[in-house]
């Protein structure tokens, strides 16, 4: 049966159709949680992916086939579904402020069509991640942050905590990937800089790219998500990404059963990890602090 609808057909074939867009990050948790629940692919549930740089191009498509909920990954592809739609169920996921980019009204009244899980949800995020720059790379005063142009937050929340460290804050935006290579290879001229890596659409799509640029030009960086650092990123510091995957799962399945995500709160995660790449850390020359690999979660050999 093709995918589309949500009228008396579908209901009876038994088959619902989610989207989302992400290659790889939140899989395969949230078809392992879906089946936990009860839900059998093939039989009363149908997940039909889909991996899309031009998400703005592609959207339209996804909501003219009217499938029974979409699952958005990213502010980005967020925010274009809901200027799309205003009744089609969306769950969002790995969100950094969705009041402030207004995709809901409040955590806890999230209003309309949209609710999900952030996974930056504070200021103390933003200093975490520049502390554990400046553990590893002491001597370092300059940091470039690739966020989204369309998401500035957590620049903004990293140039209020900056001084405190003694560091210059270089806001980078990228809405591709070629932005993305000129931002880094322009910074990286300089000494004593470091990176870090807002995860967004763009960078989480093409990681393995800024990972390989990062590299390239010698730039110690922590990631906001730590899909980078099995592919060599040196270090990241993230809300767990199991634990979103599994989440967006449950509430996949009370939408699914009739839930609206109006009455559905939306939720900032509960667990950290801190991953190590002790592989990048040695080729980039750096000592990491054994108080570091202590509290570390996990350190890549």
């Amino acid at each position: 049966m093709p995918c589309g609808g949500t009228g008396a057909a579908a209901k009876s074939d038994k088959a619902h159709c989610l989207y989302r867009r992400s290659k790889g990050v939140i899989e395969p948790i949230f078809r392992q949680e879906l089946a936990r629940l009860g839900w059998v692919e093939g039989r009363d549930v149908r997940i039909e992916e889909w991996f899309e740089p031009d998400v703005r191009a592609a959207a339209p498509f996804v909501v003219s086939t009217a499938p029974d909920l979409i699952v958005a990954v990213s502010t980005e592809t967020a925010q274009i579904f809901k200027e799309l739609t205003d009744t089609i169920p969306i769950v969002f996921a790995f969100v950094a402020d969705p009041v402030a980019t207004d995709l809901v009204r409040s955590f806890a009244r999230p209003g309309g069509n949209l609710t999900g899980f952030t996974n930056l949800p504070q200021s103390s995020q933003a200093g975490k991640w520049l502390s554990l720059l400046k553990d590893l790379v002491p001597g370092i005063d300059r940091v470039m942050v690739l966020h989204d142009p369309a998401n500035a937050v957590f620049a903004s929340m990293l140039q209020e905590v900056a001084p405190a460290l003694h560091v210059m804050i270089h806001p980078a935006l990228a809405t591709a990937i070629a932005d993305a290579e000129r931002e880094i290879e322009t910074f990286a001229r300089d000494p004593r800089g470091g990176m870090i890596v807002v995860p967004y659409s763009l960078t989480v799509g093409e990681r393995a790219t800024i990972v390989a640029l990062a590299a390239r030009h010698h730039l110690p960086a922590i990631y906001g998500s730590d899909v980078f650092v099995p592919g060599g990123g040196l270090a990241s510091y993230a809300a767990e990404t199991d634990e979103i995957s599994r989440n967006v799962a449950h509430y996949a399945d009370r939408i699914l059963k009739g839930a609206k995500p109006a009455d559905l709160p939306v939720q900032a995660p509960t667990k950290f990890r801190l991953v190590i790449n002790a592989t990048t850390a040695k080729a980039l020359g750096l000592a990491i602090p054994p108080t570091m690999l202590a509290l570390a979660d996990e350190a890549i050999e």
